[in-house]
């Protein structure tokens, strides 16, 4: 399916095509450069995404509950409200991404790029963070409960007002 470029598609229609299957998608992204992603409140739970090209999407109160989002571009996407519980991120790209008030409780996030990311008022209960890059990500208020950060690369990321209670795999190191 071919569309002029500079066109928008209907949210939905965008849907249909990406749950057409990884390959067709980034082939379709290939050649509709400059069609703005809208996925903005769609339902794609449970779907398998993995290594889709959602980077610059707008996918906000979109709802990612128990996809697989393995190794998916996030870059510069925008998901504020998302509900991504129980996701599979392993690996990937959500940095400059703003993930204001998404929820990531229970999320595998091991692994993913998050540096930069906005992150605030965010839901991380119990997210797996291990191994995970949030450089200069900003989780003011975020609450990050029995969230697992063994491994993960904190510089400059920054905890202002989050909650912290359980938080694994920092052996009594303090957070920046």
């Amino acid at each position: 399916m071919t569309v002029n470029r500079g066109a928008n598609l209907d949210r939905f229609k965008l849907r249909d095509i990406l749950l057409r299957g990884t390959q067709a998608w980034n082939q379709w992204r290939i050649e509709n450069k400059k069609v703005l992603i809208d996925l903005r409140g769609v339902d794609l739970s449970g779907a398998n995404l993995s290594g889709a090209n959602l980077h610059g999407a707008v996918l906000n109160s979109a709802q990612l509950v128990e996809t697989h989002l393995h190794g998916v571009d996030f870059r510069a996407a925008i998901l504020n409200g998302a509900d991504l519980s129980r996701a599979v991120l392993k690996g990937a790209d959500l940095s400059q991404a703003i993930l204001t008030r998404a929820n990531f409780s229970e999320a595998d996030l091991s692994g993913a790029n998050l540096s930069e990311a906005d992150v605030v008022r965010a839901i991380l209960t119990g997210a797996d963070l291990s191994r995970a890059n949030l450089s200069g990500a900003d989780f003011r208020t975020a609450i990050l409960a029995k969230a697992d950060l063994t491994e993960a690369t904190l510089t400059k990321a920054r905890f202002k007002g989050a909650k912290l209670v359980g938080i694994r795999g920092i052996n009594g190191a303090t957070l920046p």
